[in-house]
């Protein structure tokens, strides 16, 4: 297996959020297909509408966000990918790419902790009580009902958390008639992180644009993830559906950071 010049911290500095995600998802994916051990097995990508699915010739097929997702683990040295024939990519985890992740899951245990502490304080919980409800509601159901009735349920109540959020920020910050439709999650909240950039120096404004930026790539994850899940609880296949249900539990965190993040970060330089 190559090695690679570049540090863990050089690497990680390189990537987004989702993108370290991203890789921890291909290197739990590999050693459920390869339980001997084995590393630097070849992966495929694979494109299937918006889905982006990593493929090794045994085992689970999970997603990633996007192709230039795998294509910013190529640069920052975490995988090795080739371009093939027929236009998809070949790919492999490089030593570099093991050590990004393995310090990447002792990392999500502690923000993960930390996250969920900022939304269960008093101050989130007032500004947000029904988005909280609704995470709340999702993490419970996969623990008490692991099975596609309770998937499914989680998912929607992910879904309905995200939108809740958006709807009271923009309510929040009076943005209700720029931009009304619920449906459009995504675009709520970055409208109203980019409405606070002009009152801010240019250092705390590029911080905002860091903020989009985390927004777009976790949205991204959130919706490949989500298809995924919901596909999943349409199987009848035991292990798809272990690995379902390990899906849902990535849409609760997701929606977990994304609130986290664009609340935290939003009352550090822009409060109301």
């Amino acid at each position: 297996m190559p090695k690679n010049p570049r540090s863990v911290d050089q690497a990680v500095a390189m990537l987004l959020p989702a993108q370290v995600e991203a890789l921890r998802v291909v290197v739990a994916a590999e050693q459920e297909a390869f339980p001997d051990g084995s590393k630097g097995n070849e992966f495929l990508i694979v494109l299937a509408g918006p889905s982006v699915f990593v493929m090794f010739d045994q085992g689970p097929q999970p997603t990633i966000p996007s192709v230039s997702a795998a294509e910013a683990l190529a640069r920052a040295g975490a995988i090795l990918l080739t371009q093939s024939r027929t236009g998809g990519y070949r790919g492999s985890i490089t030593s570099l790419g093991y050590a990004v992740a393995s310090e990447a899951t002792d990392e999500v245990g502690h923000q993960e902790a930390a996250r969920a502490t900022y939304l269960d304080g008093d101050a989130f919980r007032t500004r947000h009580p029904r988005a909280y409800d609704a995470w709340r509601r999702a993490a419970a159901r996969l623990e008490s009902h692991p099975d596609h009735l309770g998937i499914r349920g989680a998912g929607a109540d992910c879904r309905e958390a995200i939108q809740i959020f958006a709807d009271d920020l923009v309510r929040a910050y009076g943005l209700m008639d720029q931009v009304p439709d619920v449906s459009k999650t995504k675009n709520r909240i970055r409208t109203v992180i980019e409405s606070q950039r002009a009152s801010l120096s240019s250092r705390e404004s590029q911080m905002l644009v860091a903020l989009s930026g985390l927004l777009d790539a976790h949205f991204t994850f959130f919706d490949a993830v989500e298809g995924a899940t919901q596909a999943g609880t349409h199987s009848g296949d035991n292990q798809q559906s272990e690995r379902t249900l390990g899906q849902a539990r990535r849409l609760v965190f997701l929606v977990m950071v994304m609130m986290a993040e664009v609340d935290s970060t939003l009352m550090e330089f822009a409060p109301v």
